[in-house]
């Protein structure tokens, strides 16, 4: 059984295990790309604004509540059904050539950063999903770490999801936003 933490592939257990040990901080990381029929303006005006991008999938609602947005989510499955979670979405932030999201679900031990790059010409943009989910494993994950693939099991399915809905999301703007008719 292959490990994976910090986007390197473990083989053996026991360098899994001294990886663990050696850092507080892991990650995983997750890409994806979107190819879409739109001008460059017109994605980077549905990334840039929180509301559309998180609910054009139908599966994520914003509600403001003082001050911070929080993010309600139907797509954590239990053995019982779904789930709901509550979290905070923060951002747009912008670092030059990626748009982040920061996502944080409560009662989840991991923080999600979804980042964004558009590429485009003309009435095509290429979109790079980044979606960055990372974990603190503490004092108890480093003295007992063979917990750790258990506890971030359920955050690391949880990040691809997210990238499933960004893409979802995308692709609903796309079907939605008129074309422009050339003539």
């Amino acid at each position: 059984m292959a490990y994976r933490c910090c986007d390197t592939d473990f083989n053996r257990k026991e360098d899994f295990f001294k990886h663990v040990k050696s850092n507080d901080l892991h990650f995983l990381t997750f890409s994806d790309r979107v190819d879409l029929n739109l001008s460059r303006d017109s994605v980077s005006k549905v990334i840039s604004n929180p509301n559309l991008l998180f609910t054009a999938s139908g599966k994520v609602s914003i509600v403001r509540k003082e001050g911070e947005d929080v993010i309600k989510t139907v797509i954590v499955r239990n053995d019982a059904g779904d789930r709901i979670s509550f979290g905070r979405v923060k951002g747009p932030l912008f670092d030059g050539q990626l748009l982040t999201y920061l996502v944080k679900v409560n009662g989840n031990p991991a923080q999600y950063r979804i980042s964004f790059r558009l590429m485009g010409r003309g009435d095509t943009t290429n979109v790079t999903i980044l979606n960055r989910m990372e974990a603190k494993v503490g004092f108890l994950g480093k003295a007992m770490p063979w917990l750790v693939p258990k506890v971030v099991k359920g955050p690391a399915s949880f990040a691809d999801k997210l990238n499933e809905i960004m893409k979802a999301s995308l692709a609903e703007m796309e079907i939605l936003t008129p074309k422009k008719v050339h003539e």
